[in-house]
């Protein structure tokens, strides 16, 4: 599944650098310990953000907001796909509470990556803050 698989990035470079940098170097960051299993950021929810805009605007966010911490400028990209996935997460819970529940497992990965951009972003006292370990050294 390449970049170029993503009709909603075809005219979008600044969308395809930050799902670049998310595949390089962000998914490693979401990720505790040093396993050897393979990265859930990468197996799972990426080919999601393939399938459904939705998961692809939280990664985008959560990859700006990474990159955000050597250079601010990335926040407003950032809080920009956050909101987009905020509003699909509004809607399906929506359509959850008319009783489509069709598609719950969808709504709970985007909530549990909105926690993910939640506690990196504005959790000031979090333990990612505290310990820095959110920062993105240059490079990567």
């Amino acid at each position: 599944m390449g970049l170029e698989t993503l009709p909603a990035l075809r005219r979008d470079q600044l969308g395809r650098s930050l799902l670049q940098h998310y595949t390089d170097s962000t998914s490693s960051y979401l990720t505790v310990g040093t396993s050897r299993a393979p990265n859930p950021f990468l197996t799972l929810v990426l080919p999601l953000a393939h399938e459904f805009d939705d998961v692809l605007h939280i990664v985008l966010a959560l990859s700006g907001s990474h990159l955000s911490f050597t250079n601010p400028s990335y926040a407003v990209v950032s809080h920009s796909h956050y909101a987009v996935a905020l509003r699909a997460v509004k809607h399906r819970i929506t359509l959850a509470a008319q009783g489509k529940k069709h598609d719950i497992l969808h709504l709970l990965v985007l909530l549990l990556l909105l926690c993910q951009f939640e506690v990196r972003t504005h959790n000031t006292q979090s333990l990612f803050s505290r310990a820095n370990i959110w920062s993105c050294p240059s490079g990567r």
